[in-house]
C-alpha cells in the first residue's frame, strides 16, 4: 500500500503559512500577534495540518516548543514552496509589466522609533510606486537576522552595525548615537571624559544604554 499527499489546496497553504509563522516566532503564543488569530485557532490548524500530512511536526509542553525531525524537514520544504510561489507571482507580474508579490522586512526592536530611520516614509513611497507588492514588517532579535535573510524568510532587514555573512549585502542607512549614564554614587560619576576609556567602561558591573 502506498501513501501520498493529495495536491495542495488553499486550506493547505493557509495551514502551512500558520506553521511557518509558528516556527519563526518560536511557538503558538508568540505567533498570535503576527497571524491575528487566537492560540486555540492556531492549535486547531496545526493539528489539522499534522493530520493532513500524517506527521507530527512539533512538540509543545512544559519544556516549550520544539520541532520534530519531520517538522524541521517540512519547514525547510515550506520555505521552498512559498519561495517558488513568490517567484511565480513575480515572474507573471513582470510579464504583465507590474511588480507583484511580498516584501518582508525585519527590524530589531525600537529601531523604527529613531526619526532618522524614516521607515514609514520609505514604505509609503514604495507602496505608491508598486501597490501590488504586499509589505510585511517583523520585529526580530539581532542574532536571528542573518539566518532569516540567508533562509529567505525576509528580503530586507534594518539592524545595528554588526558582522554579517558575505552573502548578505550591507548598506549604511543612518547613524545612531548611544549614551551611558550613571548615578551620583557610581565610581565614574564626575570622571573627566579622557578617563572614560572603553576598557574602564567595560569593567563596570552595570551599564544602561539610552538612544537619542
Amino acid at each position: 500500500m502506498s501513501l501520498h499527499v493529495p495536491p495542495l489546496s488553499d486550506v493547505d497553504l493557509r495551514q502551512l503559512r500558520i506553521f511557518r509563522s509558528v516556527v519563526e516566532n518560536g511557538g503558538f503564543t508568540p505567533a498570535q500577534a503576527e497571524l491575528g488569530i487566537s492560540r486555540s485557532t492556531i492549535s486547531a490548524q496545526m493539528a489539522a495540518l499534522e493530520t493532513r500530512l500524517g506527521l507530527t511536526l512539533c512538540r509543545r509542553g512544559r519544556s516549550g516548543f520544539a520541532l520534530t525531525d519531520h517538522g524541521q524537514k517540512v519547514y525547510a520544504e515550506t520555505i521552498k514552496c512559498f519561495a517558488a510561489l513568490d517567484n511565480f507571482r513575480s515572474e507573471v507580474g513582470v510579464m504583465r509589466g507590474r511588480l507583484v508579490g511580498e516584501l518582508r522586512i525585519g527590524t530589531v526592536d525600537a529601531v523604527v522609533e529613531n526619526p532618522r530611520c524614516a521607515l514609514d516614509a520609505a514604505i509609503a513611497a514604495f507602496n505608491q510606486a508598486v501597490p501590488d507588492v504586499h509589505v510585511t514588517l517583523t520585529v526580530v532579535s539581532p542574532n536571528q537576522i542573518e539566518s532569516a535573510l540567508l533562509n529567505r524568510q525576509m528580503e530586507i532587514a534594518i539592524v545595528p552595525n554588526q558582522p554579517m555573512n558575505a552573502a548578505v549585502q550591507l548598506q549604511q542607512l543612518f547613524h545612531e548615537e548611544q549614551n551611558l549614564y550613571c548615578g551620583a554614587r557610581h565610581p565614574l560619576f564626575g570622571a573627566e571624559a579622557k578617563q572614560l576609556t572603553l576598557d574602564r567602561l567595560g569593567a563596570q558591573a552595570h551599564a544602561q544604554g539610552n538612544r537619542i
